[in-house]
Parts: C-alpha cells; sequence; structure tokens
C-alpha cells in the first residue's frame, strides 16, 4: 500500500545504522537465545532498520529482512555491510497486506516484531521447518493504560494464533502493553 511506504519512507529516510538487538521476546528470558540455531536460513518480518536481521545475521544464519519502504531496505543493506555480514543479509521490498512471498519456505526461523497482521500468523507456522523457532512479538491490550489503538493485539491473541497441534510454545508473556511469543514447529 502507497500510504504506507510513504510513511515508513519518512521515519527511516537518514536514520543510523542500527546496533544489532536480540529479538524483543529474549529481553527477559535471554536462556530461549539457546534455542536458536546458529547456521541455516531466518526470515524478519517487517524488519526496521535490520537490527535483528543483522543480530541474526552476525550469529550465522543467512537472513531475508522483508520491509515495504525502501528508505528501510537501503538501511538494512548498508548497516549489514557496516556490520560485516552483509553477504548474509538479502533484502526484499514488500507489502506485507499481500502476504508472505510463497518462495519464503523452509526456514529455521521466523522473527515478526512490532508488526501485527493476524492473517500472518498461519502462514509464520508454515514458513519453518520442522523444528524451526518463530517468534513474533506485537502491541497488546495487555496491560496497556489507555484505549487499544488499531494494531494492538486482544489479551491471549499470540497464545491462541500459535498454539497449534504442530507447534510446541516455549515461552509466551503478555503486560505492559507488549505481548511475545516463541514457539517450536513441531511438524509439517
Amino acid at each position: 500500500m502507497e500510504e504506507d511506504r510513504i510513511r515508513w519512507d519518512r521515519r527511516y529516510s537518514g536514520a543510523e545504522f542500527p546496533e544489532p538487538q536480540a529479538p524483543e521476546a529474549f529481553a527477559d528470558h535471554p536462556a530461549i537465545v539457546d534455542a536458536l540455531p546458529h547456521t541455516g536460513r531466518a526470515l524478519d518480518i517487517a524488519a526496521g532498520t535490520g537490527a535483528t536481521s543483522i543480530w541474526l545475521a552476525r550469529r550465522g544464519l543467512d537472513v531475508c529482512a522483508l520491509e515495504i519502504s525502501p528508505a528501510a531496505i537501503d538501511l538494512i543493506g548498508r548497516g549489514a555491510r557496516a556490520a560485516g555480514v552483509g553477504s548474509r543479509v538479502e533484502t526484499q521490498l514488500v507489502d506485507l497486506d499481500d502476504g508472505l512471498p510463497a518462495e519464503l519456505r523452509d526456514v529455521d526461523v521466523v522473527v515478526c516484531q512490532r508488526f501485527r497482521d493476524v492473517r500472518l500468523y498461519p502462514s509464520i507456522v508454515d514458513a519453518l521447518v520442522p523444528g524451526g523457532i518463530g517468534i513474533v512479538t506485537v502491541l497488546s491490550v495487555a496491560g496497556r493504560d489507555g484505549p487499544p489503538g488499531a494494531f494492538h493485539a486482544v489479551a491471549g491473541e499470540l497464545r491462541e494464533a500459535f498454539d497449534r497441534p504442530d507447534t510446541d510454545v516455549l515461552h509466551h508473556a503478555e503486560g505492559q502493553g507488549i505481548a511475545s511469543v516463541v514457539f517450536r514447529r513441531t511438524v509439517r
């Protein structure tokens, strides 16, 4: 959607290279980091500045970072090269309103932070290989003061969406306006 691209281009134009940053869901539970592989393929959905893409690439994963903003795509590429992982980070300009690109399957890690589209939840699981790890963090009504915005998840949304017969939930938390889930894909 052109309106989204323009809004995010404004935000990322002139932004600085990001410091590599582990997925947000690990902030209070660093032991979960051990569940992530050191090799394989990762998908970073709505990658923003690329801080998590670069962190994953430094860990040893080959990362595909999806963004709607050409300015963000440029920033991710420059940041990855500056961090010495330019060959490990591929970028794709994608409008996620159209869903995940069909060719992005059989990945070992999927990260989606601060981007909420419930239509993508099944695709996030489907993109993973058995044993793959999914990490999703969204704005939430849980523990939030004031009225929720259009992009806030209802309480329990992530647990319900990702606690499926083909997944094992490794971590789930809600509070202070944020919800996160970390899960492992068990079977196809």
